[in-house]
């Protein structure tokens, strides 16, 4: 079995396919189960990760108001999946750019900024499966030792 791991693209591709695996967990778990995490990044701003029914949504708010401070720490939600996608009730937004299921909407409101970037889960577990394929299941490649024929010097001798 060690000789299986031997060089660094088997190593890679194992790596890569756990986090195909962690990525396909959070896909199907996105269905029943509507989550995030949130972070504070300033002052008066947090982002966030969201995670429902099968889109990955990054989330950014900037608020100028002190009233409305980003959270000191962490902050994880877990509720019951509604039922919506991100891109239900948001017909008053401004759409930034939309491209199959990928896209970037924005909302501004006095004294708030919310900018959401949303992306199918898809286009993150395909592409790290079959990267992991590859690497795994390509033949590794040989060592060759490189021949030096360079003359011995008969100087000291």
């Amino acid at each position: 079995m060690r000789e299986f791991f031997k060089g660094w693209r088997r190593k890679v591709g194992a790596l890569m396919l756990v986090m195909a695996c962690v990525a396909m967990l959070g896909w199907v778990r996105s269905f029943p189960f509507d989550e995030a995490v949130w972070f504070p990044t300033g002052k008066r701003s947090y982002s966030g990760l969201i995670s429902q029914s099968g889109f990955l949504v990054w989330v950014s708010f900037h608020h100028e108001a002190d009233a409305q401070r980003a959270p000191d720490f962490f902050d994880w939600q877990s509720q019951a999946s509604l039922g919506t996608t991100p891109f239900e009730d948001y017909s008053t937004w401004k759409v930034l750019w939309n491209w199959n299921e990928f896209s970037s909407i924005s909302n501004e409101s006095p004294g708030e900024q919310q900018t959401r970037w949303i992306a199918p889960y898809w286009s993150i577990v395909l592409p790290v499966t079959l990267i992991a394929a590859y690497l795994l299941l390509s033949k590794p490649q040989e060592a060759t030792q490189k021949k030096f024929t360079e003359p011995i010097s008969d100087e000291g001798a």
